[in-house]
Formats: C-alpha cells, structure tokens, sequence
C-alpha cells in the first residue's frame, strides 16, 4: 500500500528498459503461432467445423505472459515510495504587529497616479505589504493587534500565517471608537510578548495620526517596552500637507474631502529610540514596500533545516502478481487451451508416472521462489542479528530483499532445464 503524501522512484530504473523488448517479443510470438503444427494432406474439411470459444479466446495466455513480463520487469526496476520528513530547528523571533485602523487611515493619498489618485485606502495598502511581510517569514511566531480610539488584540502569536492573513484581511476602518490611541496599541502589543521566551521580540506599529485617545500615553508603553526587552519599529504613513479622504455626501454622493495630515513624528521617532527600533517614514505605496523590506532584512531568524527521507519498497507485490499471471498462463496453456491435440489426454490415458511427474515439477516450479526466499530471509536475517546492526525494520527489509532475489535467480536458472525435462515426458508420453 503507497503512504498517503509519498512520492514514487525507481531504485533502478534502467530496468525499464526491457520493456521495449515485449513489442518484439509479442510479435514473435505471433509469427510462431501463425505457422503449422501439424502437416495434413487436405484442411478443408476444417473449414466447415464452428469456432469455438477456446479458439476465439487463443490468445489469452500470450497476453497473460506478455502482462506478466511487464509487471516483473516494473518489480525489478524496484519501484519504492518516497516520503521526505523535514526537521526545522530555529530560535525564533516573536513579533506583535500593531496596526491603526482610524478613520484616518481611509485616505487614498498612497497610491498617486497622474491626474488624480489610486482609489485604494492606506489601511489596504498596509494590508498588502504587512501581507507580503509575513509570506516571507519562516519559524516566526507573528501576532496582531489592531487600534484606533481603542486597542484590541486580534490575533495571539502564532506560526499559522493562513490564519493570521485571513484575521489581517477582516480588518476595516472603524468609526464605533474613532481616535488614536497610540499608546495603547504599544501596551496591547507588549502586553502579547510578555510571556515569550524567543530570542528577539518585536512590535512593529503602524499609524498614520497622534495620539488622542487611551489611558496609557506613547512615552509609557515605549519605557513599558524597553523594561521587557522589546525593540519597536515604527512607521508613520501619509503625504505632506493634506490627503483625500473620501465621503458619502447626502446631496452630492461619494466625494473626496481633503484635510490636514497629521502625524506626530516625532512621538514615534521618541518610541523607537526608546527600544533601540527606528523609525520609518512612508509617503507612498513604494517607500511602504520598501521599509517593510528593510525591517524583513533587519530582523532575520536563522533557520536549520534537516530533511529525513523514508523509502518504503513496493516491488513484492508486483512480483508475486507476475508470478501468479505466469502460473496462470501455464495452466490455460497446459488444459484449455493446449496447442497439441490430445496431448495431456494421453499422457493420463497412458502413462500415469508421467503425468504425476508433469505436475510434480510444475508445483515445484511454482513453489521454488517462495521457498529459497524464505530460507534467504532466515539467512540473511540470522547473520544481521547475530552482527547487532541496524534497526529491526531494516534488517526485516534487507532480509526479504535478499530472499527474493535469491529465489529469483534460482528460479530463472532451473526454470529452462524443468521446462526441458517436462517437454521430454510430454515427448515420450506421445
């Protein structure tokens, strides 16, 4: 049976090879089949005598021997499914983003085109780019708190990116808490970080205002910060002067409004250098990309990757399904569909001892492989345990392996002369 999730190889796949020999092999056949076994004087009067099922079913054991070829010749190519394990060992970085979703943050000031503006708000471009900054980070456990007029935490640190992706693209601009409450999205971020043990912690927090609103001002949760240790990397977002805000107006419909950009800068400069961060400065949808590059390259976790591969042989079924289509094909030929005329007739009618001798060799010719990879097994299996090496699933697996190839080339070496000796007794019985 294949593993779930495994992938399929070849241990030797030149083996593969021989299977351009069966369209040879089955024209042969074919060509042999079409010439007389018997000679006859006049075969007309044949002519006149119904086919039978047997006749119109005559190539059946040709086919099954052609099929048995191929599927012995597919079991020595020794085909295995492969399983690869990965080991990941990494010390990790934890990092809190803290994310301002004010009405503030619904300026389309980011995206400038020529003529006018990218209809497209600062928050869903800090979507985008904070979507993209967290694809590219491995082992690290990422969470995400969001604020406005208030801080709520929406997502605790996790290594579930599909999760936090989905958490990040349900965020919208708020107007139930309106306000920025700078403050207490870094005391709501620190306050995740508080328990973690990882080598780096980090809050990366994200506003486009000043603070206006909360119980815990900027320069508390920056001191808050440094006594645990964690670095804070701020970014302020918006253009110089006054950005296009757009609104629903009742009279005149959807339109832009513009008004004061207002970002304190030098409260998040304070922030950072309180936490030995930095602070960034994005006017435009480019510079945001690139800061949050920067702080990617800034903040790297080394990881150690170790890969297992786990390989699981499946070539005994497909020698023991050729064997048993060869021992089919013996068997039609010998009874339904045997070529001599009345061959297997006189054989029993004449000669029991030949007869009993027939199937005395056929059964062996059958059972010999089986048999010789049992005592290889028993072999092999002894002088692995006598010799203490290996795990016991390796050294089941090396001893069937040399089992079977043992009754193998025992088999393919007495199959000609058992073959000969029947087709002698087959001779003097007629």
């Amino acid at each position: 049976m294949i593993p779930e999730g495994a992938d399929i190889r070849f241990a030797t796949p030149l083996a593969l090879l021989l299977l351009l020999a069966l369209p040879a092999l089955a024209w042969w056949s074919a060509r042999r089949r079409r010439q007389p076994g018997l000679i006859f004087s006049d075969t007309r009067l044949l002519d006149r005598v119904p086919s039978s099922w047997r006749m119109r079913l005559r190539w059946l054991p040709a086919a099954l021997r052609l099929v048995a070829l191929a599927v012995l010749v597919v079991g020595l190519a020794r085909p295995q499914a492969e399983n690869r394990f990965q080991d990941v060992t990494s010390e990790g970085v934890d990092i809190v983003l803290a994310l301002d979703h004010s009405g503030s943050m619904a300026a389309v000031d980011l995206g400038k085109k020529p003529g006018g503006y990218d209809p497209v708000s600062r928050l869903d471009f800090a979507k985008r780019v904070v979507e993209e900054f967290i694809q590219g980070r491995q082992a690290d456990r990422i969470g995400l708190v969001v604020f406005a007029g208030r801080a709520f935490s929406r997502c605790p640190l996790t290594l579930d990116y599909g999760l936090l992706t989905q958490i990040l693209q349900s965020v919208e601009i708020t107007s139930r808490y309106d306000g920025t409450a700078i403050g207490m999205g870094l005391a709501t971020a620190v306050n995740r970080l508080k328990e973690s043990a990882a080598r780096s912690r980090l809050v990366i927090l994200l506003t486009d205002g000043r603070n206006n609103a909360g119980e815990i001002d900027p320069e508390t949760a920056a001191r808050l910060a440094r006594a645990m240790g964690v670095k804070v990397y701020t970014v302020g977002v918006g253009t110089e002067g006054v950005a296009p805000i757009p609104v629903q107006d009742p009279v005149f419909g959807p339109r832009y409004v513009f008004q004061p950009v207002d970002l304190d800068e030098k409260t998040l400069r304070r922030i950072a250098d309180e936490t030995d961060g930095r602070y960034f400065r994005a006017t435009d949808a480019r510079t945001l990309e690139e800061i949050f590059r920067r702080i990617d390259a800034l903040e790297r976790t080394e990881v150690t990757v170790r890969e297992r591969v786990r390989r699981t042989e499946l070539f005994p079924p497909l020698l023991l399904a050729g064997a048993l289509l060869l021992l089919a094909e013996a068997a039609l030929g010998w009874t339904v569909f045997r070529q001599v005329p009345g061959t297997l007739r006189l054989v029993w009618a004449s000669d029991h001892r030949g007869a009993v001798a027939i199937g005395a060799l056929t059964l062996v010719l059958a059972l010999l492989p089986a048999g010789i990879a049992w005592v290889g097994k028993l072999i092999v299996d002894g002088v692995v345990l006598a010799a203490q090496t290996g795990a016991p699933a390796d050294r089941e697996r090396v001893a069937w392996l040399v089992g079977v190839e043992l009754g193998l080339m025992a088999a393919q070496m007495l199959a000609s002369r058992l073959l000969g000796l029947r087709r002698e007794l087959l001779r003097a019985a007629l």
